[in-house]
């Protein structure tokens, strides 16, 4: 049942434009959800995916990054990272041995082949480390949410309680993109062609965010997913 206090915190969340309390939010959130639950976060490029995360952490959310756990398989010149090189050859490293992503975008734009090699070693190592932090997560906090992109092409959908899908217009999404990670259209068309179309995420979707509007009026739609989970 909604109660008189979730109303009493979204005013608090209405009338402060920067959403300055949503550190009070989560402590009372943290006190009514009553089971362990997990969301899968997923959404098209640029929709907002990440700005949501980090809501959904202001509001007591233990969060998991999905990029993150790529990221720390490169650094720990993991199984893929070895598969990674051997697959793109010495030139996918920079100076520093790190990862080269430029140099592999440009190798999986320009060749299907290594597009599809490249998803074959996603699956067979990142895959089953995403899995196994949902189970550990899912066993250890109250609620959770974890943001992987290819949610749904990856059919993970049946590991989560929820699978909540951001999204926003195309030429929203691709300003966005243009503006925050200095790379140019050909990067996002080729992503955004990759991925499920957007109009069938949002069919296949338990919850949905728009997020064609301002920062304000994206944390108050994050709150009000967080209320309607049904464990408050």
């Amino acid at each position: 049942m909604f109660r008189v206090k979730h109303l009493l915190y979204l005013a608090i969340l209405f009338f402060n434009e920067k959403g300055k309390n949503m550190k009070i939010l989560s402590k009372n959130f943290k006190k009514v959800c009553k089971k362990n639950l997990i969301v899968g976060l997923t959404g098209n490029i640029g929709g907002g995916k990440s700005e949501v995360l980090r809501c959904l952490k202001d509001l007591g959310f233990a969060i998991i990054n999905g990029d993150e756990i790529v990221q720390n398989e490169y650094m720990k010149r993991s199984d893929f990272f070895s598969e990674v090189v051997k697959l793109f050859g010495q030139n996918s490293l920079n100076n520093d041995g790190t990862i080269n992503k430029k140099y592999i975008f440009e190798k999986i734009q320009t060749n299907e082949f290594f597009y599809l090699k490249l998803n074959e070693l996603t699956k067979k190592y990142i895959v089953p480390k995403t899995l196994e932090k949902v189970r550990i997560f899912k066993e250890n906090h109250r609620y959770s949410v974890i943001e992987i992109p290819l949610l749904f092409e990856l059919q993970l959908e049946e590991y989560f309680d929820v699978v909540l899908v951001v999204c926003s217009s195309k030429d929203l999404a691709k300003k966005r993109v243009l503006e925050n990670r200095e790379v140019d259209e050909a990067y996002f068309d080729f992503f955004d062609s990759k991925q499920m179309s957007i109009y069938l995420k949002i069919k296949k979707a338990d919850k949905i965010i728009y997020n064609n509007s301002s920062l304000n009026v994206l944390k108050k739609k994050v709150w009000n997913f967080a209320v309607d989970l049904k464990c408050c």
